[in-house]
């Protein structure tokens, strides 16, 4: 037979109120201070207890008290109360007469006088602290003599049972005394500003810390607006020179100008100096502007950090700086603060501590389940399928065509034979009489050409003809220009089971019948009873929510799912398309593995030129070209134009861009030749505007001169982004990381999900009973502490946490383990813990958003079940009566409130509260001693014993098809 399986199957006590002492048991068997019915009493309990507010008062004001007159009455109740022990309890009292009467035990001096002084010695060693223990017992063995003799002279000793109890009567703390509100002494007010100086120094030293790289950030961040300022539209002034009209570069920005000397440091740190063109300046600045991004962004998140990014107002570092990761993000989530619980729990009463054991004594089968039927000769199969997939395809593509035109044909033809033949002479010329000699190490080379006549016209005819097709062929290389970019991510994941249960009956001699039965445990429940304890009582709301999070949270750390960084900038409001920047869009395409394109760049140039050579003196020329392409996105902010020309007589010559024209040469008699610059004058920052230079499309460049020999025209066009295309490379930039950080997010959620159902399958699977009781035990009893103290647990931390384990180990911290010791030791010991009784209430006493979930959920074991689902407890804890005074000691209200290692009594005897509840238990509590250390059961036995029988969800296949028949027992 195996062995008996014995468990609580619940406690219960006859709890009921303290009975309220009558008066006279109350003048019996308390001690009150006779002074506090009086007004004149109250205002000097008020003016005494500012002077005990603190420990240290307390202690100091009792220090200078003059107690040589109360250790002969200590002396003499101690005599009396011997004697008294050694007499039976109903005889007589003897008179005093013997021993001197009440004058020899008071030597002379007034009661009232003496009461007075006892009652402020108790006083002030009661609030020097829970170590008052010691210090009290004088003072209340003073004041219980004194109350004997009042007793006896008021009549109402009658035997020495009475005369004992007047001995050992508990003298009253009245509660207002803990209830004035002291000043802060010199100690903690230093203490305290010592303690906030301390913080505002350290924080002081992180801001000026990371306050340089603020600075240069946001340094940076003016010196590249300054660079990205489109010039304005206006003619430029020129400047004269002996060989022609010369204007100033238009690539050379002046930023020194207008800048600060930190931002001139900054400058020459980065290699830009006063004259840097605009869009190398432009690219340093943003590279460097990347950098520092990054590098406060890897900043971990600080009040330090916080404070310089709201000082210095960068909007677009906010979205950078991650707000803290989460298993779940929920906006505006809660969380339960500290708080003062003195005075507000208070005792249930007192009574006899009754618990339930039960044995289990048989399986027994229960009703009918189910029942399978198969015929002769038949074959029963069933096939359960369960599919779990996923599939995610991210499909992005990117395609772009830039058309050119280039006309490279001539003006005329005469014009093009010219230069044809100009050309054929210069490579005559060159390739007559060429001598070239080369000799390096052991190698001589030497070439030499020579002029013959005989083949001049067929080589002109051929590098005539290969001169014509290099030209087209350079001009169709530079027609089209396409870019396609495609990407295809595609992620499959299937997870599929199947299971197969089958009943073969085809060569079976007849039917097949199984009948499936319910099995119930049958137990034997008998009643034991523990003995007296002083009994808390408490509801706790949803006693499992901590257990059902714990059984997701392992499920989601099996699985080793990351939750992605949340979509969310510094504020913690959802990031927006305006968030993503060409500063900061790395990051969070690094963030969330998401392939972004690099933003177009701020700056890019559309270059051309033209030239033609050999024009007769006295001829016109003109020339204009169309293939200087403003980019789609782009306009016109300043452009670079270089004229060559070479001339004699009376030349005339105007350039002409777009709608600007420049007269290069008008009538000068020069025999040389002459190279200008044209453009713009010095840019003045102070008067930028965003007025363009020319809409977008095409820009013609044309020339047109008279009594020239040759020109060469080089036009460079800078543009600049515009707005529209920025915010459109910010949507697409947007759209994918947003997608990529979904994506994440999903997968995520689906590994969440999975860890939910293997949370959920774990409880169905259930676990040894006794250990669900623990489990249950120990989740009250955690909530019970939180209720007692207002405290989370978040104090306790007498062990290091190296972050580089294991190759530092965690240490003890001995001063903080001494101190959470004496924490841990009263709540271990002060609460009979293993006898806790308690009651679930239904689900719908908890969060209505979790009814669905927990009123769903299940186990094997009943009660386990009801633990999950419970929307509420009631607890009762027990108190032994060795503990009452601690216990009832610390729940007692104090002001101001102190902290719980100081409320924890330190051993001795103390006073009682003049509360009516507080004095009814204390009596109670005097008249019984605790019971034996083992439960005794209640007789008869026979009697209190019962068997019950419970269901499970286990299930049974009997061994024939017979159906169970039950007597009728109503």
């Amino acid at each position: 037979m195996a062995d008996p399986i014995i468990t609580d199957i619940f406690r219960f006590v006859a709890v009921r109120p303290a009975e309220l002492l009558t008066p006279a048991r109350r003048a019996l068997h308390f001690i009150a201070d006779l002074r506090l019915t009086e007004p004149e009493g109250q205002r000097y309990l008020k003016v005494l207890a500012r002077e005990l507010a603190t420990p240290a008062q307390a202690l100091a004001w009792s220090a200078q008290q003059d107690r040589r007159p109360l250790p002969p009455l200590e002396a003499a109740r101690d005599r009396l109360l011997a004697e008294y022990a050694a007499l039976p309890a109903t005889d007589t009292l003897p008179g005093f007469a013997e021993a001197g009467g009440a004058e020899a035990l008071l030597d002379g001096q007034k009661p009232q006088t003496l009461r007075e002084l006892a009652f402020d010695a108790l006083y002030a060693a009661w609030m020097s602290g829970p170590d008052a223990g010691p210090r009290l017992q004088q003072p209340m063995d003073a004041l219980r003599l004194l109350h004997f003799l009042q007793c006896y002279q008021d009549g109402l000793l009658t035997d020495v049972q009475s005369a004992s109890a007047a001995l050992q009567a508990q003298p009253l703390v009245p509660p207002a005394l803990a209830e004035f509100v002291a000043a802060p002494g010199k100690d903690q007010a230093l203490a305290a500003a010592e303690q906030a100086a301390a913080e505002r120094d350290q924080h002081h030293a992180a801001v000026q810390a990371l306050r340089p790289l603020f600075e240069e950030y946001a340094a940076t961040e003016t010196l590249l607006t300054a660079a990205r300022q489109a010039p304005p539209a206006r003619r430029p002034a020129e400047t004269r020179s002996a060989d022609g009209r010369t204007l100033t570069l238009t690539s050379l920005v002046p930023l020194g100008d207008v800048l600060a000397p930190a931002s001139r440091t900054l400058m020459n740190r980065l290699s830009l100096a006063d004259n840097t063109p605009l869009p190398r300046a432009t690219a340093a600045l943003q590279q460097h502007l990347q950098a520092l991004t990054r590098d406060i962004a890897a900043q971990p998140d600080s009040p330090a950090l916080r404070t310089l990014a709201q000082e210095y107002n960068l909007r677009a570092l906010k979205p950078v700086i991650a707000a803290p990761r989460r298993i779940v993000v929920l906006p505006g989530a809660e969380q339960a603060a500290d708080v003062e619980m003195g005075g507000r729990i208070r005792p249930l009463g007192i009574g006899d501590l009754l618990v339930v054991k039960q044995q289990l004594a048989a399986y027994l089968p229960g009703e009918v389940a189910h029942i399978e039927n198969v015929l002769k000769g038949e074959f029963r199969e069933r096939t359960h399928r369960t599919l779990d997939r996923t599939e995610t395809i991210l499909f992005s593509s990117l395609e772009e065509n830039q058309e050119t035109e280039r006309d490279t044909q001539s003006t005329d033809r005469f014009e093009l034979k010219k230069e044809t033949e100009a050309t054929l002479k210069e490579e005559m010329a060159l390739s007559a009489g060429v001598t070239v000699s080369g000799q390096y190490g052991l190698v001589k080379i030497t070439a030499q050409g020579d002029f013959a006549y005989k083949t001049a016209k067929e080589e002109s005819s051929k590098n005539s003809s290969s001169f014509a097709q290099e030209l087209v062929d350079r001009a169709v290389s530079k027609v089209q220009k396409k870019v396609k970019t495609e990407r295809t991510d595609k992620t499959f994941h299937e997870t599929e089971e199947t299971n197969k249960h089958g009943i073969d009956n085809k060569d079976g001699s007849g039917h097949i019948t199984g009948v499936y039965r319910w099995v119930d445990k049958k137990y034997h429940a008998q009643i034991y009873n523990y003995g007296c304890r002083l009994m808390l009582e408490f509801i706790l709301p949803e006693p499992a929510a901590y257990y059902r999070a714990s059984l997701i949270k392992a499920a989601v750390t099996a699985t080793g799912a990351v939750p992605p960084v949340p979509f969310l900038d510094l504020n913690g409001q959802p990031l927006g398309i305006e968030d993503i920047t060409e500063d900061n869009y790395q990051i969070f395409a690094g963030r969330y593995n998401a392939a972004v394109e690099p933003p177009p760049p701020y700056w890019t140039t559309a270059s051309t030129s033209f030239d033609q050579s050999g024009i007769a003196n006295g001829a016109t020329v003109s020339k204009s070209i169309k293939d200087v392409v403003i980019p789609e996105g782009y306009r016109l902010a300043m452009f670079s134009l270089k004229v060559a020309l070479t001339w004699e007589n009376h030349p005339q010559c105007v350039v002409q861009v777009g709608e600007w024209a420049w007269h290069v040469l008008n009538n000068t008699h020069a025999l040389q030749g002459s190279s200008s610059n044209y453009g713009f004058a010095p840019l003045d920052l102070n008067q930028l505007t965003d007025e363009p230079l020319a809409p977008s499309g095409n820009l013609p460049v044309s020339l047109v001169g008279y009594d020239i020999n040759a020109y060469a025209v080089n036009l460079a066009a800078n543009c600049v982004r515009t707005k529209e295309k920025y915010q459109k490379w910010q949507a697409t930039a947007f759209e994918k990381i947003y997608s990529a950080w979904l994506a994440l997010k999903t997968a995520y959620d689906q590994k969440i999900a999975q860890a939910e159902a293997q949370a959920g399958a774990v409880i169905i699977e259930g676990r040894n009973p006794a250990a669900n009781r623990e489990i249950e035990q120990r989740e009250l009893k955690k909530l019970c502490i939180t209720m007692m103290t207002g405290q989370h647990f978040n104090q306790f931390n007498a062990m290091t946490s190296p972050a580089d384990q294991p190759a530092h180990l965690p240490e003890l911290k001995p001063l903080e383990a001494l101190s959470e010791g004496r924490y841990i030791q009263f709540f271990e010991q002060a609460f009979d813990w293993p006898q806790l009784t308690y009651l679930f209430y239904p689900y719908f006493w908890g969060r209505k958003k979790n009814w669905v979930s927990t009123s769903n959920l299940t186990d094997p074991d009943p009660l386990f079940a009801q633990f999950l689902q419970a929307g509420a407890a009631r607890v009762i804890v027990p108190v032994p009566l060795a503990y009452s005074t601690a216990v009832l000691y610390f729940l007692q209200k104090t002001t101001p409130p102190l902290p719980v290692s100081s409320k924890l009594w330190l051993g001795g005897e103390a006073p009682t509260l003049d509360d009516p509840q507080f004095t009814s238990i204390a009596y109670e509590i005097r008249k019984r001693t605790d019971d034996l250390y083992g439960a005794v059961p209640v007789e008869p036995k026979a009697q209190n014993g019962w068997d019950f029988t419970l269901p499970t969800t286990l299930v049974w296949l009997q061994s024939d098809a017979t159906l169970p028949t039950y007597p009728v027992t109503l």
